[in-house]
């Protein structure tokens, strides 16, 4: 059996993902056409790779990608939906510019009488 490819984090696009028995987006890479489901962080390669070995002999498909930490696992999912990015708040709701007042509040009302529905 050939040891689970070690791409380094750039190559791979981070993500969030549906899946369908999760209620909740997860982590997520999309490598290759194709969405991979964090599994979990690894300090050392030793252990990343035995853990992924054991995740193959079990028929998944998986990844590691390299981060500074140690070693990311990543489990195929193909079930896996896409969550959208969520547009910028600036791009979808531009803050409206207020009209100058024509004249200011009387002060001599008090605050009661202001707020008399």
């Amino acid at each position: 059996m050939e040891p689970t490819p070690i791409l380094s984090h750039k190559l791979v696009d981070r993500c969030h993902v549906i899946l369908p028995d999760t209620p909740k987006p997860i982590g997520a890479i999309y490598y290759d056409r194709q969405y991979y489901a964090y599994v979990k962080c690894f300090p050392t390669v030793e252990i990343a790779r035995r853990k992924a070995e054991l995740m193959t002999q079990r028929g998944n498909t998986v990844l590691l990608t390299r981060i500074p930490k140690g070693l990311v696992l990543w489990v195929l999912e193909p079930d896996a939906k896409p969550v959208p990015k969520p547009v910028p708040k600036s791009a979808s709701n531009p803050v409206p510019k207020l009209a100058p007042r024509s004249a200011p509040r009387s002060a001599s009302r008090s605050v009661s009488q202001r707020f008399i529905v």
